[in-house]
């Protein structure tokens, strides 16, 4: 009888198995390859179908922060507490750019006052998995006159997403979230010189004090966390802080309480007293030149230009609203670095006032 084959299939008097152990017929085995489901935040690490390249991965996720800019971060504390974070849709970002990641969430744990949420981020490559809790208060403050049910709902959310940025963040390596805090900035900066070079220093600080006054904030709570005497002290770094602090409120992310939390809250944040009587003394005593001085030459060399004793000897920071130049003095001689040892700029004549001032 005449071999017949149908479907992958001998239909003779020879067993397929005989058929199979002389190799006269095989079918090829495909490698597994893709993804599995875990149904437990414990996974060993696995083959995938496009392993993570870091470098690919930091172009992307640095990219992005640039152009999200503001909206990448905000900070809590003032003065020498200040800290910095990344924002929720900036943790996204970061965790798409990343890839062969997943997120498990516990079931939420709920107390009389609070609910408590569990999320595990899950490195598939790796195995790796690292937990992050976090408590939301069933009396954490939201604003609007809404029924206590939609109250609750905002609240259930917002703890949420917080914890699930949290553990993101987490798992990210440091030195890729400090450079995404630098890259948000310096993309943020950008814009914000645009804007001051067309309407002014003075329109920038007043449109960020304006727009968070909308929320509640006054003028005392933003120089108390921004370290400054007053709100013309505000330069460029600040308003970037100020704007990605607002933008965070904005979005409903933080709330008003945490952010800028004033002298008698309870949580104890308080401005540093010593770096406030140093922003009291660089705000009044070492603008440049001094009131008593009105020729016009001096006026438009150095203008309410800030200067601050540097680091190292001999070295002064002066700050003329849109930039910080370091200015250092040698054998007589004053540089500054705004310009390859540039030694006659309005800069070096701020610091040479300040530091032959009586």
């Amino acid at each position: 009888m005449a071999e017949e084959i149908f479907d992958a299939e001998f239909y003779d008097d020879t067993p397929v198995e005989q058929a199979l152990a002389r190799q006269e017929f095989q079918l090829p085995v495909p490698m597994a390859q893709g993804m599995v489901q875990a149904r437990t935040p414990y996974v060993s690490a696995m083959q995938v179908l496009k392993p993570r390249d870091m470098e690919s991965v930091e172009k992307s996720i640095l990219r992005q922060a640039a152009l999200v800019g503001e909206k990448a971060m905000y900070g809590w504390g003032a003065g020498k507490g200040r800290v910095e974070g990344i924002s929720a849709p900036m943790a996204m970002i970061m965790f798409n750019s990343f890839g062969n990641m997943t997120i498990v969430a516990e079931p939420v744990q709920e107390t009389p006052d609070a609910w408590i949420f569990t999320h595990y981020v899950v490195d598939l490559e790796t195995g790796a998995s690292a937990p992050r809790q976090w408590r939301e208060s069933k009396r954490s403050k939201v604003d609007g006159n809404l029924d206590p049910d939609r109250k609750d709902a905002i609240r259930f959310g917002r703890g949420q997403s917080k914890n699930i940025r949290n553990v993101i963040v987490n798992h990210m390596p440091f030195w890729l979230r400090k450079k995404v805090i630098e890259e948000a900035k310096k993309g943020a900066r950008d814009r914000l010189t645009k804007y001051i070079e067309k309407n002014g220093l003075a329109a920038a600080q007043t449109f960020a004090a304006e727009q968070l006054k909308r929320y509640g904030v006054n003028e005392t709570q933003i120089i108390e966390k921004m370290g400054k005497a007053e709100i013309k002290g505000l330069d460029v770094d600040d308003l970037v802080a100020l704007v990605s602090d607002l933008r965070a409120i904005e979005s409903g992310e933080e709330h008003v309480s945490t952010l800028f939390p004033s002298e008698k809250s309870s949580t104890g944040v308080l401005v540093d007293l010593k770096d406030k009587l140093k922003a009291k003394i660089a705000d009044a005593s070492t603008t440049f030149p001094p009131p008593d001085k009105k020729s016009d030459s001096e006026m438009n060399i150095g203008k309410g230009m800030g200067v601050r004793i540097g680091a190292k000897p001999f070295s002064w920071f002066v700050n003329d609203g849109m930039n910080e130049h370091l200015v250092q003095e040698k054998d007589s001689i004053y540089t500054c670095n705004c310009k390859p040892k540039c030694t006659d700029c309005a800069h070096v004549s701020a610091a040479q006032h300040f530091a032959t001032k009586p």
